[in-house]
């Protein structure tokens, strides 16, 4: 087990030690020493077998690699159509004077958006900033907005169908990320459901309205929902094409995608089947990468969208360049663990280990270094790639844990000290608001709705 605890010590402490020049709190360079170190405690030192180990690792994650482009370009489309606006005018419009609901009524709207941009950050920045001022009518403090938000988009970011922690732990144990999905809809939906009963009664006072005034500060009348959506209904069309697709393949009543694309053939063979033999253009035969593609086609199709040109295209993919820095020495890692043998001894490590220790443990490993990294991308790259695995071997349906690995890497992200999200929606609340946010505070408000996603995590590998 010394070539396995090894490197990922290693990790740990170059993410930690932020002092070390260069790799101190680099990802990239991090997830990169963690890798070289695999193969050379496994034994390979041939540079050209490292390069082999990383064009491995890179067509494994390569659907998640197109889906960080995808989802990012269609995200723009949405932002230049105005949808989520849309959605949460309608919303403050018919419960304003219902705090409770209202406050449901975020929140759903926050995990829509993070479930379409596959990200908490880019929900909370796009669509969360729009709704600070009326959390402050409803009398929360700065530090419950902000765990409020954070609660919402990283929820959101969880759902499906567009999960890069769901896509991550999926192509790390090589399975359909629809198999997971499966699961992940009942898991998340019950933390959505909890993070609404915990926030409406711990946060919002009984008597709160949300009111809106002019410049000469008389009360503006509040617009009807049907008054807001003859003007925007338009807005929505993109999302409920793709709304409708997914559902349509999700109740298995027909998968449209799949069924016109192979209606071409290459070689006489289905058009899908043939490129899913391409070498990393593979990836871009997921259904869900598929469906966003022609989402994104649908919202070109206004004027909105199609006269700001290549723009969205541009932004969308600039906006992903980070990630997919991070996720390409990801792949290096993940390859260098399969062929530096580290894979195959968790393997038979767990073959002699209680299954009960094994769930326990490797759930706390990665709720754990989510807790230290801020990130869930670490815990699922480095422990779920070993975790992931030894659970099949016990015997644990691959589609459980798939989702239940992405929700101890995602509960450990939002847990204190160190989640990323919540640092940079501290400072955005506390831009807007002039008040200073203290994101410890508001990790630990949060804490309760991820305590929740750990515990239906386990029941996943239990039930």
């Amino acid at each position: 087990m010394i070539t396995v605890i090894v490197p990922i010590c290693l990790l740990v402490f170059l993410l930690l030690c932020k002092k070390i020049p260069f790799f101190g709190g680099n990802i990239p360079a991090a997830l990169g020493a963690a890798g070289v170190c695999a193969m050379i405690m496994g034994g390979i030192l041939n540079p050209i077998k490292w390069g082999e180990a990383w064009l491995y690792g890179v067509d494994t994650i390569a659907w998640v690699l197109f889906l960080t482009v995808f989802g990012s370009i269609y995200a723009q489309t949405q932002i230049k159509l105005g949808t989520m606006d849309t959605v949460f005018e309608c919303f403050k419009a018919k419960f304003g004077e219902r705090p409770r609901i209202l406050i449901c009524c975020i929140l759903l709207t926050l995990v829509i958006s993070g479930s379409l941009l596959g990200g908490g950050t880019p929900s909370i920045a796009i669509v969360g900033v729009l709704m600070i001022p009326s959390m402050v009518q409803l009398g929360l403090d700065q530090d419950q907005i902000c765990a409020t938000l954070v609660m919402g988009g990283s929820i959101g970011s969880l759902m499906p169908p567009v999960s890069q922690a769901i896509f991550l732990s999926s192509s790390l144990i090589h399975i359909d990320v629809d198999i997971a999905n499966q699961y992940a809809y009942f898991t998340i939906f019950s933390a959505f459901i909890v993070e609404c009963l915990y926030v409406a009664h711990r946060f919002v006072r009984k008597d709160a309205k949300i009111v809106d005034y002019d410049e000469n500060g008389k009360i503006i009348p509040p617009e009807s929902v049907g008054s807001i959506l003859s003007k925007k209904w338009y807005t929505l069309i993109p999302f409920a094409f793709l709304l409708v697709i997914i559902l349509l393949r999700s109740f298995k009543i027909v998968d449209i995608v799949p069924l016109v694309l192979n209606q071409i053939q290459i070689g006489g063979e289905p058009f899908l089947k043939a490129l899913k033999k391409i070498f990393f253009i593979k990836g871009f035969t997921n259904v869900t990468n598929l469906i966003l593609i022609l989402s994104t086609f649908v919202a070109y199709a206004f004027p909105q969208v199609h006269k700001t040109g290549a723009e969205c295209i541009v932004k969308g993919f600039k906006n992903s360049v980070k990630m997919m820095i991070i996720l390409f020495f990801s792949a290096f890692m993940v390859g260098s663990f399969t062929f530096g043998g580290q894979i195959e001894v968790v393997k038979e490590f767990a073959k002699h280990l209680d299954l009960n220790v094994l769930k326990f443990g490797g759930m706390a490993a990665m709720v754990i270094m989510g807790m230290l990294c801020g990130t869930q991308s670490t815990p699922n790259n480095a422990i779920f790639s070993f975790f992931g695995p030894a659970l099949l071997q016990a015997g644990i349906e691959p589609g459980k844990a798939a989702a239940a690995g992405a929700q101890f890497a995602a509960a450990g992200q939002g847990m204190p000290p160190a989640d990323t999200v919540t640092f940079f929606t501290a400072g955005l609340v506390g831009g807007v608001l002039g008040k200073e946010v203290n994101p410890l505070r508001s990790m630990f408000l949060a804490a309760p709705v991820w305590l929740w996603v750990i515990f239906t995590g386990m029941l996943l590998l239990y039930i």
